[in-house]
Protein backbone atom coordinates (compact mmCIF):
# COMPACT_ATOMS: atom_id res chain seq x y z
CA UNK A 1 0.00 0.00 0.00
CA UNK A 2 1.35 3.58 -1.21
CA UNK A 3 0.55 6.69 0.68
CA UNK A 4 1.13 8.28 3.88
CA UNK A 5 0.20 6.82 7.55
CA UNK A 6 -3.31 8.88 9.03
CA UNK A 7 -1.46 9.13 12.03
CA UNK A 8 1.70 10.42 11.84
CA UNK A 9 1.87 11.36 8.06
CA UNK A 10 5.02 9.58 7.32
CA UNK A 11 5.45 8.15 3.85
CA UNK A 12 4.30 4.06 3.83
CA UNK A 13 6.44 1.70 1.71
CA UNK A 14 4.28 -0.72 -0.39
CA UNK A 15 3.70 -4.37 1.07
CA UNK A 16 4.14 -2.69 5.03
CA UNK A 17 2.41 -4.12 7.56
CA UNK A 18 3.11 -0.93 10.51
CA UNK A 19 3.86 2.16 10.17
CA UNK A 20 8.20 2.97 10.13
CA UNK A 21 7.87 5.98 12.31
CA UNK A 22 5.56 5.41 14.82
CA UNK A 23 4.43 1.72 14.49
CA UNK A 24 0.91 2.14 14.05
CA UNK A 25 -1.18 -0.93 12.38
CA UNK A 26 -1.74 0.03 8.89
CA UNK A 27 -5.01 -2.61 8.42
CA UNK A 28 -6.60 -0.73 11.56
CA UNK A 29 -5.99 2.62 10.20
CA UNK A 30 -7.46 1.79 7.09
CA UNK A 31 -10.61 0.51 8.95
CA UNK A 32 -10.98 4.17 10.21
CA UNK A 33 -13.00 5.91 7.14
CA UNK A 34 -15.06 2.66 6.93
CA UNK A 35 -16.11 2.89 10.51
CA UNK A 36 -17.05 6.81 9.72
CA UNK A 37 -19.12 5.96 6.55
CA UNK A 38 -21.37 3.44 8.53
CA UNK A 39 -21.70 6.06 10.78
CA UNK A 40 -22.69 9.01 8.24
CA UNK A 41 -25.17 5.79 6.66
CA UNK A 42 -26.83 5.35 9.88
CA UNK A 43 -27.39 8.94 10.79
CA UNK A 44 -29.11 9.41 7.49
CA UNK A 45 -31.50 6.54 8.46
CA UNK A 46 -32.25 7.95 11.25
CA UNK A 47 -32.66 11.31 9.30
CA UNK A 48 -35.21 9.77 6.69
CA UNK A 49 -37.01 8.16 9.87
CA UNK A 50 -37.38 11.25 11.02
CA UNK A 51 -38.71 12.63 8.13
CA UNK A 52 -40.92 10.08 7.61
CA UNK A 53 -42.41 10.74 11.05
CA UNK A 54 -43.02 14.14 10.28
CA UNK A 55 -44.57 13.82 6.84
CA UNK A 56 -46.50 10.82 8.68
CA UNK A 57 -47.57 13.24 11.36
CA UNK A 58 -48.21 16.49 9.14
CA UNK A 59 -50.65 14.05 6.34
CA UNK A 60 -52.34 12.91 9.81
CA UNK A 61 -53.05 16.26 10.87
CA UNK A 62 -54.51 17.11 7.45
CA UNK A 63 -56.85 13.84 7.55
CA UNK A 64 -57.99 15.11 11.04
CA UNK A 65 -58.18 18.58 10.02
CA UNK A 66 -60.46 18.09 7.07
CA UNK A 67 -62.45 15.36 8.75
CA UNK A 68 -63.50 18.31 11.29
CA UNK A 69 -64.32 20.83 9.22
CA UNK A 70 -66.34 18.34 7.07
CA UNK A 71 -68.42 17.18 10.29
CA UNK A 72 -69.14 21.02 10.77
CA UNK A 73 -70.33 21.48 7.38
CA UNK A 74 -72.32 18.42 7.67
CA UNK A 75 -74.20 19.82 10.70
CA UNK A 76 -74.47 23.18 9.18
CA UNK A 77 -75.92 21.66 6.00
CA UNK A 78 -78.44 19.57 7.91
CA UNK A 79 -79.87 22.82 10.21
CA UNK A 80 -80.28 24.22 6.59
CA UNK A 81 -77.15 27.17 7.03
CA UNK A 82 -76.18 26.09 3.89
CA UNK A 83 -73.69 29.54 3.25
CA UNK A 84 -71.52 28.38 6.75
CA UNK A 85 -71.21 24.96 5.01
CA UNK A 86 -70.13 25.93 1.63
CA UNK A 87 -67.12 27.81 3.81
CA UNK A 88 -66.63 24.19 5.80
CA UNK A 89 -66.48 22.26 2.66
CA UNK A 90 -64.23 23.81 1.00
CA UNK A 91 -61.85 23.99 4.00
CA UNK A 92 -62.28 20.27 4.35
CA UNK A 93 -61.68 20.00 0.26
CA UNK A 94 -58.67 22.01 0.51
CA UNK A 95 -57.14 20.02 2.67
CA UNK A 96 -57.78 16.42 1.50
CA UNK A 97 -58.15 17.28 -2.34
CA UNK A 98 -58.86 14.17 -3.69
CA UNK A 99 -61.87 13.40 -1.70
CA UNK A 100 -64.66 13.47 -3.88
CA UNK A 101 -67.32 12.69 -0.99
CA UNK A 102 -66.15 16.21 0.19
CA UNK A 103 -66.79 17.56 -3.14
CA UNK A 104 -69.88 15.97 -3.47
CA UNK A 105 -71.10 17.77 -0.40
CA UNK A 106 -69.52 20.90 -1.38
CA UNK A 107 -71.67 20.57 -4.48
CA UNK A 108 -75.36 19.91 -2.57
CA UNK A 109 -74.59 22.94 0.10
CA UNK A 110 -73.54 25.12 -3.52
CA UNK A 111 -77.18 24.44 -4.68
CA UNK A 112 -79.16 24.98 -1.52
CA UNK A 113 -77.45 28.15 -1.36
CA UNK A 114 -77.55 29.09 -4.59
CA UNK A 115 -74.97 29.21 -6.50
CA UNK A 116 -75.76 26.73 -9.34
CA UNK A 117 -73.30 27.10 -11.46
CA UNK A 118 -70.36 26.91 -9.03
CA UNK A 119 -71.35 23.76 -7.77
CA UNK A 120 -72.10 22.46 -11.63
CA UNK A 121 -68.41 22.45 -11.81
CA UNK A 122 -68.37 20.80 -9.17
CA UNK A 123 -70.56 18.04 -10.35
CA UNK A 124 -68.96 17.83 -13.64
CA UNK A 125 -65.67 17.37 -12.56
CA UNK A 126 -67.12 14.64 -10.47
CA UNK A 127 -68.77 12.69 -13.41
CA UNK A 128 -65.91 12.94 -15.77
CA UNK A 129 -64.26 10.71 -12.77
CA UNK A 130 -67.34 8.60 -12.39
CA UNK A 131 -70.00 8.94 -15.26
CA UNK A 132 -72.13 5.98 -14.26
CA UNK A 133 -72.80 7.43 -10.17
CA UNK A 134 -76.49 7.79 -9.68
CA UNK A 135 -76.59 10.32 -7.11
CA UNK A 136 -74.02 12.40 -9.28
CA UNK A 137 -76.22 12.21 -12.37
CA UNK A 138 -79.45 12.97 -10.35
CA UNK A 139 -77.56 16.43 -8.44
CA UNK A 140 -76.46 17.11 -12.22
CA UNK A 141 -80.11 16.75 -13.87
CA UNK A 142 -81.51 19.15 -10.99
CA UNK A 143 -79.12 21.66 -11.64
CA UNK A 144 -79.61 21.20 -15.74
CA UNK A 145 -83.30 21.39 -14.81
CA UNK A 146 -82.98 24.48 -12.52
CA UNK A 147 -80.97 26.50 -15.32
CA UNK A 148 -84.16 25.07 -17.68
CA UNK A 149 -81.71 23.12 -19.93
CA UNK A 150 -84.68 20.27 -20.52
CA UNK A 151 -82.14 18.00 -22.94
CA UNK A 152 -79.71 18.42 -20.34
CA UNK A 153 -81.86 17.51 -17.41
CA UNK A 154 -83.45 14.60 -19.04
CA UNK A 155 -80.30 13.01 -20.34
CA UNK A 156 -78.77 12.78 -16.23
CA UNK A 157 -82.18 11.65 -14.97
CA UNK A 158 -81.51 9.08 -17.32
CA UNK A 159 -78.16 8.13 -16.31
CA UNK A 160 -79.37 8.45 -12.63
CA UNK A 161 -82.06 6.07 -13.54
CA UNK A 162 -79.52 3.75 -14.95
CA UNK A 163 -76.89 4.03 -12.88
CA UNK A 164 -75.49 2.94 -9.89
CA UNK A 165 -76.42 3.78 -6.35
CA UNK A 166 -74.52 2.55 -3.39
CA UNK A 167 -77.43 2.10 -0.52
CA UNK A 168 -81.13 1.10 -2.03
CA UNK A 169 -80.91 1.16 -6.01
CA UNK A 170 -84.42 0.09 -6.78
CA UNK A 171 -86.09 2.64 -4.21
CA UNK A 172 -83.67 5.49 -5.45
CA UNK A 173 -83.99 4.55 -9.76
CA UNK A 174 -87.69 4.81 -8.81
CA UNK A 175 -87.97 7.61 -7.05
CA UNK A 176 -85.77 9.55 -10.12
CA UNK A 177 -87.94 8.23 -12.68
CA UNK A 178 -91.11 9.82 -10.45
CA UNK A 179 -89.33 12.98 -10.70
CA UNK A 180 -88.33 13.08 -14.11
CA UNK A 181 -92.43 12.26 -14.75
CA UNK A 182 -93.07 15.38 -12.76
CA UNK A 183 -90.49 17.73 -14.17
CA UNK A 184 -91.77 16.48 -17.88
CA UNK A 185 -95.41 16.86 -16.69
CA UNK A 186 -94.26 20.31 -15.23
CA UNK A 187 -92.61 21.01 -18.52
CA UNK A 188 -96.04 20.17 -20.77
CA UNK A 189 -94.30 16.92 -22.29
CA UNK A 190 -97.21 14.66 -22.05
CA UNK A 191 -95.38 12.33 -24.91
CA UNK A 192 -92.23 11.92 -22.70
CA UNK A 193 -94.09 12.14 -19.60
CA UNK A 194 -96.04 8.96 -21.28
CA UNK A 195 -93.34 7.43 -22.08
CA UNK A 196 -91.75 6.87 -18.67
CA UNK A 197 -94.82 6.05 -17.12
CA UNK A 198 -95.28 3.27 -19.22
CA UNK A 199 -91.78 1.87 -18.31
CA UNK A 200 -92.56 2.41 -14.70
CA UNK A 201 -95.97 0.76 -14.69
CA UNK A 202 -93.75 -2.14 -16.12
CA UNK A 203 -91.35 -2.10 -12.84
CA UNK A 204 -94.51 -2.61 -10.80
CA UNK A 205 -94.17 -0.41 -8.16
CA UNK A 206 -94.98 -2.51 -4.94
CA UNK A 207 -96.15 -0.41 -2.15
CA UNK A 208 -99.97 1.00 -2.38
CA UNK A 209 -98.13 5.05 -2.11
CA UNK A 210 -95.96 4.50 -4.98
CA UNK A 211 -98.99 3.12 -6.69
CA UNK A 212 -101.74 5.34 -6.40
CA UNK A 213 -98.62 8.12 -7.06
CA UNK A 214 -98.29 6.68 -10.71
CA UNK A 215 -101.71 6.00 -10.88
CA UNK A 216 -102.37 10.19 -10.51
CA UNK A 217 -99.83 10.78 -12.81
CA UNK A 218 -101.02 8.51 -15.53
CA UNK A 219 -104.48 9.98 -14.87
CA UNK A 220 -102.47 13.48 -15.24
CA UNK A 221 -100.61 12.46 -18.38
CA UNK A 222 -103.58 11.76 -20.34
CA UNK A 223 -103.68 7.94 -19.39
CA UNK A 224 -106.98 6.88 -17.69
CA UNK A 225 -107.34 3.73 -18.87
CA UNK A 226 -103.90 2.47 -17.28
CA UNK A 227 -104.78 4.32 -14.49
CA UNK A 228 -107.83 2.76 -14.00
CA UNK A 229 -106.46 -0.77 -13.76
CA UNK A 230 -104.36 0.39 -11.09
CA UNK A 231 -106.83 2.18 -9.01
CA UNK A 232 -108.88 -0.55 -9.25
CA UNK A 233 -106.17 -3.07 -8.23
CA UNK A 234 -105.71 -0.95 -4.79
CA UNK A 235 -109.46 -0.72 -4.75
CA UNK A 236 -109.76 -4.66 -4.25
CA UNK A 237 -107.04 -5.33 -1.81
CA UNK A 238 -107.63 -2.01 -0.05
CA UNK A 239 -111.86 -1.08 -0.15
CA UNK A 240 -112.20 2.04 2.25
CA UNK A 241 -108.77 3.80 0.31
CA UNK A 242 -110.31 6.92 -0.48
CA UNK A 243 -107.58 7.71 -2.59
CA UNK A 244 -108.17 4.47 -4.69
CA UNK A 245 -111.82 5.33 -5.04
CA UNK A 246 -111.72 8.59 -6.21
CA UNK A 247 -109.46 8.19 -8.30
CA UNK A 248 -111.36 5.68 -10.31
CA UNK A 249 -114.02 7.33 -10.46
CA UNK A 250 -111.89 10.44 -11.97
CA UNK A 251 -110.64 7.99 -14.13
CA UNK A 252 -114.24 6.54 -15.55
CA UNK A 253 -115.02 10.27 -15.87
CA UNK A 254 -111.94 11.00 -17.89
CA UNK A 255 -112.83 7.83 -20.23
CA UNK A 256 -116.89 9.94 -20.49
CA UNK A 257 -117.82 6.88 -18.86
CA UNK A 258 -120.40 9.00 -16.20
CA UNK A 259 -122.49 6.42 -15.21
CA UNK A 260 -119.74 3.76 -14.12
CA UNK A 261 -117.89 7.30 -12.18
CA UNK A 262 -121.16 8.00 -10.31
CA UNK A 263 -121.23 4.93 -7.94
CA UNK A 264 -117.83 5.02 -7.45
CA UNK A 265 -118.20 9.27 -6.51
CA UNK A 266 -120.76 8.45 -3.90
CA UNK A 267 -118.33 5.93 -2.41
CA UNK A 268 -115.62 8.66 -1.97
CA UNK A 269 -117.88 11.01 -0.49
CA UNK A 270 -118.88 7.99 2.05
CA UNK A 271 -115.30 7.28 2.91
CA UNK A 272 -114.65 10.63 3.20
CA UNK A 273 -117.74 13.05 4.01
CA UNK A 274 -115.69 16.41 4.82
CA UNK A 275 -113.88 16.25 1.86
CA UNK A 276 -114.87 19.11 -0.81
CA UNK A 277 -112.76 17.58 -3.78
CA UNK A 278 -115.12 14.48 -3.70
CA UNK A 279 -118.29 16.61 -2.78
CA UNK A 280 -117.52 18.45 -6.02
CA UNK A 281 -116.70 15.78 -8.00
CA UNK A 282 -120.17 13.69 -7.00
CA UNK A 283 -122.15 17.26 -8.07
CA UNK A 284 -120.19 17.33 -11.36
CA UNK A 285 -120.74 13.89 -12.08
CA UNK A 286 -124.66 14.08 -11.24
CA UNK A 287 -125.48 16.74 -12.87
CA UNK A 288 -124.08 14.77 -16.41
CA UNK A 289 -126.02 11.47 -15.60
CA UNK A 290 -129.40 13.56 -14.69
CA UNK A 291 -128.65 15.47 -17.74
CA UNK A 292 -127.88 12.59 -20.32
CA UNK A 293 -131.18 11.40 -22.35
CA UNK A 294 -129.47 8.07 -23.13
CA UNK A 295 -128.31 6.98 -19.64
CA UNK A 296 -129.75 3.46 -18.59
CA UNK A 297 -132.86 2.50 -16.70
CA UNK A 298 -135.03 5.51 -16.90
CA UNK A 299 -138.04 6.05 -19.09
CA UNK A 300 -139.17 7.31 -22.71
CA UNK A 301 -141.04 10.30 -20.79
CA UNK A 302 -137.99 11.08 -18.26
CA UNK A 303 -135.37 10.71 -21.88
CA UNK A 304 -138.01 13.19 -23.64
CA UNK A 305 -137.95 15.98 -20.96
CA UNK A 306 -134.18 15.84 -20.67
CA UNK A 307 -133.99 16.51 -24.16
CA UNK A 308 -136.71 19.25 -23.97
CA UNK A 309 -134.46 21.00 -21.29
CA UNK A 310 -131.45 20.54 -23.52
CA UNK A 311 -133.14 21.77 -26.37
CA UNK A 312 -133.92 25.11 -24.20
CA UNK A 313 -130.92 25.45 -22.58
CA UNK A 314 -128.82 24.97 -25.90
CA UNK A 315 -131.12 27.28 -28.03
CA UNK A 316 -130.49 30.47 -25.11
CA UNK A 317 -126.81 29.68 -25.34
CA UNK A 318 -127.06 30.40 -29.01
CA UNK A 319 -129.42 33.22 -28.83
CA UNK A 320 -126.55 34.66 -26.72
CA UNK A 321 -123.63 33.77 -28.49
CA UNK A 322 -125.35 35.12 -31.32
CA UNK A 323 -126.36 38.50 -30.03
CA UNK A 324 -122.25 39.16 -30.21
CA UNK A 325 -121.65 37.35 -33.18
CA UNK A 326 -124.65 37.66 -35.56
CA UNK A 327 -122.43 37.60 -39.07
CA UNK A 328 -120.99 34.16 -37.99
CA UNK A 329 -122.44 31.56 -40.45
CA UNK A 330 -122.30 29.01 -38.62
CA UNK A 331 -124.74 30.43 -36.42
CA UNK A 332 -126.66 31.82 -38.52
CA UNK A 333 -127.12 28.12 -40.15
CA UNK A 334 -127.91 26.74 -36.22
CA UNK A 335 -130.95 29.16 -35.92
CA UNK A 336 -132.23 28.55 -39.70
CA UNK A 337 -132.35 24.54 -38.34
CA UNK A 338 -133.94 25.22 -35.21
CA UNK A 339 -136.77 27.21 -37.16
CA UNK A 340 -136.85 24.64 -39.61
CA UNK A 341 -136.87 21.74 -37.78
CA UNK A 342 -137.77 22.07 -34.41
CA UNK A 343 -140.72 25.13 -34.66
CA UNK A 344 -143.18 24.83 -31.57
CA UNK A 345 -141.37 21.66 -30.02
CA UNK A 346 -142.71 20.42 -27.05
CA UNK A 347 -141.65 17.64 -24.71
CA UNK A 348 -144.47 15.18 -25.44
CA UNK A 349 -143.07 15.19 -29.09
CA UNK A 350 -139.67 14.12 -27.71
CA UNK A 351 -140.73 10.61 -26.68
CA UNK A 352 -140.42 10.14 -30.56
CA UNK A 353 -137.05 8.57 -30.74
CA UNK A 354 -135.92 9.61 -33.77
CA UNK A 355 -136.98 13.13 -32.70
CA UNK A 356 -135.37 13.48 -30.08
CA UNK A 357 -131.98 12.21 -31.54
CA UNK A 358 -132.34 14.75 -34.06
CA UNK A 359 -132.88 17.47 -31.20
CA UNK A 360 -130.26 16.29 -29.34
CA UNK A 361 -127.77 16.00 -32.66
CA UNK A 362 -128.63 19.75 -32.93
CA UNK A 363 -128.08 20.50 -28.98
CA UNK A 364 -124.62 19.15 -29.22
CA UNK A 365 -123.81 21.21 -32.50
CA UNK A 366 -124.90 24.53 -30.52
CA UNK A 367 -122.79 23.48 -27.81
CA UNK A 368 -119.68 22.54 -29.55
CA UNK A 369 -119.90 25.66 -31.99
CA UNK A 370 -120.57 28.57 -29.47
CA UNK A 371 -117.68 27.28 -27.38
CA UNK A 372 -115.34 27.96 -29.99
CA UNK A 373 -116.94 31.27 -31.47
CA UNK A 374 -117.79 32.43 -27.30
CA UNK A 375 -115.96 30.67 -24.88
CA UNK A 376 -116.26 27.92 -22.54
CA UNK A 377 -119.68 27.70 -21.10
CA UNK A 378 -120.47 27.38 -17.65
CA UNK A 379 -123.32 25.89 -15.77
CA UNK A 380 -126.14 23.70 -17.59
CA UNK A 381 -123.86 24.71 -20.78
CA UNK A 382 -121.22 23.30 -19.65
CA UNK A 383 -122.52 19.67 -18.59
CA UNK A 384 -124.15 20.02 -22.30
CA UNK A 385 -120.81 20.16 -23.81
CA UNK A 386 -119.46 17.72 -21.55
CA UNK A 387 -121.81 15.23 -23.22
CA UNK A 388 -121.22 16.68 -26.27
CA UNK A 389 -117.62 15.92 -26.66
CA UNK A 390 -118.50 12.26 -25.08
CA UNK A 391 -121.40 12.40 -28.18
CA UNK A 392 -118.23 13.51 -31.04
CA UNK A 393 -116.09 10.65 -29.34
CA UNK A 394 -118.22 7.67 -30.47
CA UNK A 395 -119.00 8.66 -34.05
Amino acid sequence: MNGRCVQCGEALQSGANACPACGAQIEALARRPRGTFAILILLLVIAFTLTGILVRGFEARRSQLSRRWYARGERDLQKGVSLQAVSEFQTALAYSRDDSNYRLKLAIALMQAGRWDQARAHLLNLWEKRPGDGEVNLLLARNFAHAGLSSNAVRYYHGAIYGVWENNPLANRESTRFELIDYLLSKGLQEAAQAELIALSAEAPTSTEDQLRLANLLLNAGEPQRALEIFQKVHHKEHSNYTAVLGAAQSEFKLMRFASALPLAKEAVNLRPGSADASKFLEQTQALVQADPRVRGISTRERANRAYKAFQIAGARLESCDATHAADPQLQQLATDQLDNFAHLKSSALRDQDLRDQAMHWVYEVELTTAKTCGAPSGDDATLLRLAQVQENER
